[in-house]
């Protein structure tokens, strides 16, 4: 259920002498913690010049004009960014793709306009550690449809660019040099199984959660294949690793494509349809039965190119204008869209398969659209709001750092940067909101904003290292003001268990509509 309404009668009395001053906030239960005014004074001041500002006044609250944000609209978003069938949002992947599609149909549908570059929906920017496919990349089997990337298959950023032909050996697991004593692979093409011969065992290096082994141990393998001769690599999921092949997304982009020799992934699928035309057909099935995996020359014959270019991450970004003018300031409000490669890179839970996302960030991406759709129906509005999709959050705040080097309105006029992130774990109507920045008017913005979202608490929290904590860190380091709005860390975090079920879409909705509130306290201050 939504947050209840604020209450003339009740409440008015009580938000107007807030907006006078700074309440000292009666001591009272905070989840296990006591909010009192020392957690307020705890936070930093943003160093430089911001807009100038008029006192907060709370009676924007009470003139209407805005929706409830509600947790069925918030649930609608979530369901579908996070939807494992997608295959995750991964960088540069196809359903990174389609969510990036899916916001800017919602974005579309609100009356915004595109803010990038010419009016574009989209601010493109080049990632150097990842590596994607290219259009010269290719796989042909004998007998077979021509075979789709990232459905069949896709080069691997821990390969290298480079064509290659010739019969297919199949070698088990790879993993050490021994596997090649009795194959003769020179020239040909090897299979190999993903992960090592522990098979699902949870000591096997595979299913080790250290974030680096499992690249160590691909690398391992092609570096084995190369020195046996081998002029390239596909690897195949083992059948007993207990994930579903529509969840088997085969991306695998980190890196920078100086392997020893072209690699790729390639479904189960397709690897059954090989199989088919060879005298092993049989293999993947006794693989599933527990028989040990044996060397041996499948007898047909592929050929393909692995074509890897540095990826390239995009965010979505779109704008409100001010009705009050075009020197108005500026509001950007973000999250971030994109997450886990499916190969369990960076993942905190062990083994394969597509991490959905759903707290991270599919709840933040939720309250942004929704944040748009309440802002967008005010009839009057003091400032220009940026609201961005950031790409490429997980892997360094890249995207949000490529926008404030090329931002849409000029640093100097942005008032304000709000973030969502993982505010799908909201419990006991707490909202913690974390800023390098809550001086006025954001402190009595803030305080109002939660006096009228009552039962909502807020847990302010000050930053003490500007280059942590998503995307706002990025606006932190150019003096620009931020408020992040973040939910707590979840046991889901990083794992495929992150999934719609496990959100809390009131609290999502909690969160969505502080912000909104807030936001329309801060536009009326900024006024120009």
């Amino acid at each position: 259920m939504p947050p209840p309404p604020i209450s003339r009668s009740r409440c008015a009395l009580s938000i107007a002498a807030v907006a006078g001053r700074i309440p000292p906030m009666t001591r009272g239960s905070c989840g296990n913690r006591v909010c009192t005014v020392a957690a307020w004074t705890m936070l930093l001041v943003v160093w430089g010049c911001q807009p100038h500002y008029r006192p907060v006044d709370a009676e924007v609250l009470l003139s209407g004009g805005c929706e409830r944000i509600a947790p069925a609209a918030i649930a609608g978003h979530i369901g579908t960014l996070a939807d494992p069938a997608r295959g995750g949002r991964m960088v540069a992947t196809p359903g990174n793709a389609l969510a990036r599609q899916y916001i800017v149909q919602q974005f579309q549908s609100i009356g915004l306009k595109g803010g990038a570059r010419g009016g574009q929906w989209v601010q493109p920017f080049e990632i150097q550690s990842m590596r994607t496919p290219g259009e010269g990349s290719a796989l042909k089997v004998p007998m077979l449809p021509p075979l789709q990337v990232f459905k069949d298959f896709a080069p691997m950023a821990a390969g290298c660019s480079g064509s290659f032909a010739g019969e297919i050996v199949f070698i088990g697991y790879g993993q050490h040099a021994s596997d090649y004593a009795t194959a003769a692979v020179k020239g040909k093409i090897v299979l190999l199984l993903q992960g090592t011969s522990a098979g699902v065992s949870k000591e096997s290096l595979w299913w080790n959660k250290g974030s680096n082994l499992r690249d160590m141990l691909t690398a391992e393998k092609l570096a084995h294949a190369a020195k046996a001769g081998a002029a390239a690599v596909l690897l195949v999921t083992p059948p007993q690793v207990p994930v579903s092949d529509a969840e088997d997304a085969l991306d695998s982009m980190i890196g920078r494509a100086n392997g020893p020799l072209p690699a790729m992934r390639i479904s189960r699928t397709l690897a059954r349809e090989i199989l088919a035309q060879s005298p092993r057909r049989q293999l993947l099935e006794d693989l599933a039965a527990g028989k040990k995996p044996l060397s041996a020359d499948l007898g047909v014959r592929v050929s393909g190119a692995c074509d890897l270019a540095p990826a390239m991450g995009q965010n979505v970004i779109a704008v409100l204008p001010a009705t009050a003018g075009a020197d108005a300031p500026a509001l950007v409000v973000g999250a971030h869209y994109d997450h886990l490669p499916a190969s369990g890179q960076h993942a905190r839970d062990a083994g394969l398969g597509v991490r959905p996302g759903a707290d991270d960030n599919a709840s933040g991406v939720a309250a942004l659209i929704e944040t748009a759709r309440a802002v967008a129906a005010l009839k009057d509005r003091k400032c220009t709001y940026i609201f961005i999709a950031f790409d490429a959050e997980e892997f360094g705040f890249l995207g949000s750092r490529h926008y404030v080097n090329y931002p849409v309105a000029p640093l100097h006029r942005t008032a304000a940067m709000i973030n969502f992130d993982q505010i799908g774990a909201v419990k006991d109507d707490q909202v913690t909101v974390i800023g390098n920045c809550i001086r006025q008017p954001f402190q009595q913005a803030l305080a109002v904003a939660a006096l009228a979202q009552r039962p909502t608490r807020v847990q302010p929290l000050g930053v003490v290292n500007r280059s942590t904590w998503s995307d706002q860190s990025s606006f932190n380091a150019c003096n620009i003001p931020t408020l992040f709005f973040f939910g707590r860390f979840s046991e889901h975090y990083h794992r495929r268990s992150d999934r719609t079920e496990t959100v809390n879409m009131s609290g999502v909705a909690q969160v969505a509509n502080l912000a909104v509130d807030t936001l329309r306290l801060l536009d009326a201050s900024f006024a120009p």
